[in-house]
């Protein structure tokens, strides 16, 4: 199965018409499987689009208007263009810049089965950037097995017993307690590879694995390259951006993309692709 996460900067972007293209194209031509996406944003004053006639899309309970221009739904726009069809769910997480309605997204080749969201942050204010949800996803295979996919954006680690990601994760880790679905996480998890709050992470509860700590073949490594929002004063290039996958999931690749050298970059961040041995 191939997966790919990206934080998407969705509309902070020069060229963005055309960076979303690429991202559909390569997409496409990848033939992922399931996509987590990040930063994926709309316009508040954007218009409503009603969800029974948004192709493909499976809502949740709750679920906050969908925008003309959001940017999940021209993607996969873009992807039937070019004879792809993805399904995909979508939630928001907290207004950006005062002008956007910021979430996670996720897109999959199978159909999806159900979607859910959870608010793993202490804020639960719109309007509160530390206000943080993951996205989950029941998807279910040709050949019958099921899995849980989950898109999230967490905030930074400040020592443990702090309410940002510390509280985060372990809230986290209490909701996908609930599932005893494989588990294929992928995200902007804003911790370093090596620092305390990656190995409070991967110390999880949750029978997860870094795909790239396993994978026999690795291309690339870092995700963010330079400085950029959220890491003012950035000296070295860093690696935030992961797939996690089931324990016992054996990964045959894991490669970043869009880094402005084996693709064009597209965000402010690098993507990761990973591609598991079924």
């Amino acid at each position: 199965m191939k997966l790919l996460t990206l934080n998407t900067h969705s509309y902070g972007e020069d060229d963005q018409d055309q960076k979303l293209a690429f991202i559909a194209q390569s997409i496409a031509e990848w033939d992922i499987d399931v996509v987590g996406l990040q930063e994926v944003n709309q316009k508040i004053i954007g218009h409503r689009v009603d969800v029974k006639n948004i192709e493909n899309f499976v809502p949740m309970d709750g679920q906050v208007s969908v925008k003309e221009d959001n940017f999940a739904m021209r993607l996969v726009a873009l992807l039937a263009e070019l004879g792809k069809t993805y399904y995909w769910a979508w939630a928001m997480t907290h207004i950006a810049h005062d002008t956007m309605q910021e979430g996670v997204a996720i897109l999959s080749k199978y159909p999806i089965d159900s979607v859910t969201s959870y608010n793993v942050s202490k804020s639960h204010d719109w309007y509160d950037y530390k206000t943080r949800r993951i996205l989950t996803a029941k998807i279910t295979k040709p050949n019958g097995e099921s899995f849980m996919a989950v898109s999230g954006h967490f905030s930074w680690w400040h020592g443990k017993n702090n309410e940002e990601f510390h509280y985060e994760w372990q809230e986290t880790e209490k909701y996908l307690a609930r599932t005893k679905l494989p588990i294929y996480f992928m995200g902007d998890f804003n911790n370093p590879a090596g620092t305390d709050g990656y190995d409070y992470m991967v110390s999880t509860a949750i029978p997860i694995t870094d795909s790239y700590m396993i994978a026999e073949e690795t291309i690339g490594g870092p995700t963010v390259l330079k400085e950029i929002g959220g890491w003012t004063g950035l000296k070295e290039q860093i690696r935030i951006d992961y797939i996690f996958v089931p324990k016992g999931v054996a990964v045959q690749k894991s490669e970043v993309v869009f880094d402005g050298e084996r693709q064009q970059a597209v965000s402010d961040h690098s993507g990761v692709l990973v591609e598991t041995i079924d």
